[in-house]
Parts: C-alpha cells; sequence; structure tokens
C-alpha cells in the first residue's frame, strides 16, 4: 500500500489511513512505522481526539497529504466495532478537518447528529438465526 499512497499523495490527492487500536489483524504499531517510512513532513504529532467532553475517541496525527487515526476500542473491522466514531473520522477527513484535540462544539455538534444517524447505519442481514449486525 505504501507506493500507492505516495502515488496518491504526489498526485496532489489527500490520503486517510484509520484503524482500530485492537486490531490483531494489521496492528496500530506496525501501521505507525509503515506510514513513516513514507518520509512524509509531519504536520501534526500524535494526539488524542475526542468524542465527547470525557472521552478520548482514539489517536491522530497528520502528514503533508496523510493523516493516520486510530479509534479507541475498534479492532480490524472499525465501523463495524464503532459506527459512530468511525462516522466522525470520514466526516473530518471529507471535510478536510483535523480531528478534535479537546472536547470542543465539534464533538457535540457530531453527537447530536449521530442520534438518527446511528441506527440508520445498522445494516440487517437475512439469516435463520435472527438479524445480524
Amino acid at each position: 500500500m505504501l507506493p500507492i499512497y505516495k502515488e496518491l499523495i504526489g498526485a496532489g490527492l489527500k490520503v486517510c489511513v484509520f484503524c482500530g487500536d485492537t486490531d490483531t489483524v494489521v496492528p496500530v504499531t506496525s501501521t505507525r512505522r509503515s506510514l513513516a517510512a513514507l518520509g512524509l513532513p509531519l504536520k501534526t504529532s500524535w494526539y488524542p481526539w475526542y468524542m465527547v467532553p470525557t472521552e478520548v475517541g482514539g489517536w491522530s496525527m497528520e502528514y503533508e497529504g496523510l493523516t493516520f487515526v486510530t479509534v479507541r476500542g475498534a479492532g480490524h473491522a472499525v465501523p463495524l466495532h464503532r459506527p459512530a466514531q468511525a462516522l466522525v473520522v470520514f466526516q473530518q477527513f471529507l471535510k478536510g478537518e483535523p480531528m478534535a484535540h479537546e472536547a470542543s462544539s465539534f464533538a457535540f455538534a457530531t453527537l447530536d447528529r449521530l442520534a438518527h444517524v446511528e441506527n440508520a447505519s445498522v445494516i440487517l442481514l437475512p439469516s435463520e438465526k435472527g438479524p445480524s449486525y
């Protein structure tokens, strides 16, 4: 993936790499080391980002052209394990904004909007055992 990231960034595109901090398939440490090997200029060092005033949503760091975000308590499939946090990661990336460095109005506004969105993000699949998520 590293050559692809480099090519995309070289073409002027922004890249967001995210993972769950309990991911045993692609551990956070491996991802951090791999991204550091790209040699991109570091814009913002490793910092916690927040979903609510007292809860760290994960950690983030920003390179020139690339944002790396971890999601606290998520495994390999971040949107499955932490859908609200995954939505915030996507929203912030698409808006071109960093993850919230501290409890802010952003976190509260996002959570208010998620009240109805979170239920809509559940996909029910037919199964003999009943619905699964």
